[in-house]
């Protein structure tokens, strides 16, 4: 799925749950391969949710004008990820998450961009489960990193605003 600088995806709809009035919502199919250099956004839910029981793992870029956003996530994948942010990944909810992960597989974040949360007490980036994460930020993780129980690693280059927990080590 490629968004091109200039085309937005908009949902203005309910949310009864991650995902059901995501800006995207990307089925379990196969392997997604996402290009954002316009936008996808959700007024009510998450701006992308990649769909659990994905055998395989989804690729997500967001290009240097691209931006993703939704009131609960930005991007919010129950399947494993990789993913590469040049521009803005956000979430308006106090409490939200810029992305977060709930997978068991591999996932990787580069950052050369922006992932923030308003308010305090918001992730930039959580894993809730107990995935093996790699994180490469050179640009803002504004709001507090959380990698959950996984094997995890972060490399920073870039400005962390709020604390860090890489999770006990397997």
């Amino acid at each position: 799925m490629i968004v091109q600088g200039g085309a937005y995806l908009v949902s203005t709809g309910g949310s009864t749950g991650f995902g059901k009035a995501a800006g995207a919502f990307l089925k379990n199919t196969d392997a997604w391969t996402v290009t954002v250099n316009g936008g996808i956004v959700s007024n009510n839910d998450t701006g992308i949710y990649l769909e659990a029981n994905n055998a395989a793992v989804s690729t997500i870029t967001i290009g240097v004008d691209g931006e993703v956003g939704g009131e609960e996530a930005g991007i919010y994948a129950d399947s494993a990820a990789t993913i590469n942010n040049s521009g803005v990944i956000s979430a308006t909810l106090a409490a939200g998450y810029g992305i977060r992960l709930n997978d068991l597989g591999k996932n990787s974040i580069t950052n050369s961009g922006t992932i923030a949360v308003t308010g305090a007490g918001g992730f930039a980036i959580q894993d809730k489960g107990t995935g093996t994460d790699t994180v490469k930020n050179l640009g803002t993780l504004d709001g507090l990193v959380d990698l959950g129980n996984g094997d995890d690693t972060l490399s920073n280059t870039g400005t962390i605003t709020i604390a860090v927990d890489l999770g006990p080590r397997p």
